[in-house]
Parts: structure tokens; C-alpha cells; sequence
């Protein structure tokens, strides 16, 4: 929506950028008619006082030589203002022009920097939101490695908990049995040899669980979620873990040592 927004605000700048173009070119238009116009006055005035003086100058016949001088003296004099007052009128229009053409050009250069500004800041508001997103995205999937990972850690202590339970509940009956007896001590030896074998699938599942924490802690630092939640998680089961697998192995052992 943003670059959307951004778009419509670049080609209304465009459009009122080629407006400011179009008028420039109109006082460009109008300059020029009204310079045509203000000739063509000035010309047919000055034919039209030529004809008057060449009319005067024809009519005049009496007149002495020193008031023809005169007459033709004033009427160079006047012809020579009005030759002054037609170049003073092009300079003013050649000014004009000249003031014209920098105001469109000093026009264009604005749009073109606004347009470069406006560009420069949909892209960093771009660039933004796309950082804000991979954030967003790297936050959940930091979130779901650790939901995963503590998943799997509370799942494995669980595990270890009911083997736990089960060891000692066997190793109860093993012990509340008779010692006396030839049939007592064989059915002895079979309870030994079956927690044995329980034993050992414990064993068994407690590396495989150990095999599968590793491999989520492994994914979860790929992941790119560095949040202390984690770390402090990961770090309270790692030295949580190595007390309940002490406890798991301690009856095993104190077995051994009774037997």
C-alpha cells in the first residue's frame, strides 16, 4: 500500500510538472503574440508618421532651406527615438524569454529532485518494511525452535522420570523378595536378569533421546533467533539433565553393588 500511495503521489508530481510546463509554454506563446502585436503597431505607426511627414515634407514647398533643414533634422530625430524605443521594447522581450526559460528550467530541476526524493524515500520505506518482515519471520521461527526444543526436552525428562519410577518400583520387589530358598534365589535371578534387559532398553532410549535433543538444539542454533529466552532454557535443562541422568543410573548401580 505504501509503494502504491508512493506511486500515485509520483505521477501526481509528473502531472503537475507537465502542467508547469504547458503554462510556461502558454506566457511563452502570449510573450511572443503580444511582441508580434507590439511590432506590428509600432511598424504601422511608424509608417503611418512617415506618410505623415513625408505628407508634410511634400506639402511644405514655400518653406525657406533652413526650415527644411530643421524639419528634416526633427524628423531623423524622431525616427532615431523610435528606432531606440523598438530596440528597447526587444531587449524587454529578449529578457523576458530569457526569465521565462530559467523559471521552466529552475521548474524542471525542482520536480526532477523531488521526484529523486520521493524515489529515494519509497525505497528506504521499501527497504524497511521488507528488514521489518525478516525480522518478524526470523522472530517466529526462533519462537517455534524453541517451542520445539523445549517440546522435546520436557518430553525426554518425562521419559526419564517414568524409567526412573519403573527401576525403583522393580528394584522394591527385588528386594522385598526372600533371600532363602533354592526356588526363591532362581526366581531371584530371573527378576536380576529382567531389570538387566530393562536396563539396558532404558539405556537404550536414554541415547536416543540424547540423540534427538542434540539434533533440536543443532537446528536451533541454525535458526536465526539469538533471544536470551532461549539461552537461559537451554542452559537451565543442560544442567538439569545430567542430575535426573545420575538419578536414573544411581539405582542401576547401587543394584550392582548390593548384588
Amino acid at each position: 500500500r505504501v509503494l502504491e500511495e508512493q506511486a500515485a503521489a509520483q505521477e501526481a508530481a509528473e502531472a503537475e510538472h507537465a502542467g508547469a510546463i504547458e503554462r510556461l509554454q502558454a506566457q511563452l506563446a502570449e510573450a511572443s503574440l503580444a511582441e508580434a502585436k507590439l511590432l506590428d503597431h509600432h511598424r504601422a505607426d511608424l509608417e503611418l508618421r512617415l506618410q505623415e511627414k513625408q505628407s508634410e515634407l511634400d506639402g511644405v514647398t514655400a518653406t525657406t532651406a533652413e526650415t527644411r533643414a530643421k524639419q528634416s533634422m526633427e524628423h531623423e530625430v524622431h525616427i532615431s527615438e523610435l528606432q531606440s524605443e523598438l530596440s528597447r521594447t526587444r531587449q524587454e522581450r529578449d529578457q523576458a524569454r530569457e526569465e521565462l526559460k530559467e523559471e521552466a528550467a529552475a521548474a524542471a530541476e525542482h520536480t526532477r529532485q523531488r521526484d529523486v526524493a520521493l524515489h529515494a524515500a519509497a525505497k528506504a520505506q521499501a527497504h524497511e518494511a521488507a528488514a521489518t518482515l525478516q525480522e518478524a519471520k526470523d522472530a517466529v521461527e526462533a519462537a517455534l525452535g524453541r517451542e520445539a526444543l523445549a517440546k522435546s526436552e520436557a518430553e525426554a525428562y518425562a521419559a526419564r522420570l517414568a524409567a526412573q519410577e519403573e527401576l525403583v518400583s522393580l528394584s522394591r520387589e527385588l528386594n522385598s523378595m526372600p533371600a532363602a530358598g533354592h526356588q526363591n534365589h532362581k526366581q531371584r535371578i530371573q527378576y536380576m536378569m529382567q531389570i538387566k534387559g530393562q536396563i539396558a532398553t532404558l539405556l537404550q532410549e536414554n541415547v536416543a533421546l540424547k540423540n534427538q535433543l542434540s539434533a533440536a538444539r543443532e537446528q536451533l542454533k541454525r535458526s536465526k533467533g539469538r533471544g536470551g529466552a532461549s539461552a537461559g532454557a537451554s542452559g537451565a535443562w543442560a544442567k538439569l539433565m545430567p542430575d535426573k541422568e545420575n538419578e536414573l543410573r544411581q539405582p542401576s548401580l547401587n543394584k550392582e553393588r548390593s548384588q
